[in-house]
């Protein structure tokens, strides 16, 4: 789940997480897509690249591996 306090004790949860928290599962219908990533790959994997994820964590450079 993605909930937490802020620090002066504010209670917040994620947008998404609430919406899919609130579906009824025999009701409700999520629709999604699933798109093609927008940064080029080399054409080859022996191919050194340098992988900067500034402000973005690893979750970014681990899609990309």
């Amino acid at each position: 789940m993605n909930d937490w306090k802020t620090p002066n004790g504010e209670y917040r949860s994620g947008l998404t997480t609430t919406y899919l928290k609130n579906l009824k599962p025999t009701k409700d219908n999520v629709v999604c897509k699933i798109a093609e990533g927008a940064t080029p790959h080399p054409e080859s994997i022996e191919t050194p690249a340098i992988l900067v994820g500034l402000g973005t964590g690893m979750a970014p450079i681990r899609a990309f591996v």
